[in-house]
């Protein structure tokens, strides 16, 4: 099982199967409106770059207001070092507007622990 988060109202989470969760989302056919974003630190995302990342920014900038370059209809696809990394993010653009916000974690691995897990790196 995979953990799909979606924009809206309050936070939420929808288990799903991997094939159907985040791993399909960004690598099948309507991975194309998702926009890949690592808040990793800049040193993480040196040693380890993802290829699929269209914007960076550190957790840190982002928590301290830091603006993308996106508007709120946006998909965005989140990934930070782990779990938690990347759940602060998605809470962060949740409530700054996002709409379409998708943590790439599993039930195992978070992060870029997911996406290396998933040979997405």
């Amino acid at each position: 099982m995979g953990t799909l988060a979606h924009g809206g109202g309050l936070p939420s989470r929808i288990m799903v199967d991997m094939d159907e969760g985040p791993f399909d989302v960004v690598t099948g056919h309507a991975g194309a409106r998702w926009r890949w974003l690592d808040v990793r630190p800049e040193a993480a995302r040196r040693a380890a770059p993802v290829q699929y990342t269209h914007f960076s920014i550190p957790l840190d900038q982002l928590l301290s207001g830091e603006r993308l370059p996106y508007d709120h209809d946006v998909s965005l696809a989140v990934f930070g070092e782990d779990f938690d990394d990347t759940n602060r993010a998605v809470e962060e653009l949740r409530q700054r507007g996002y709409r379409h916000v998708l943590a790439l974690s599993g039930e195992r691995y978070g992060g870029y622990d997911w996406l290396a897990h998933s040979r997405l790196t």
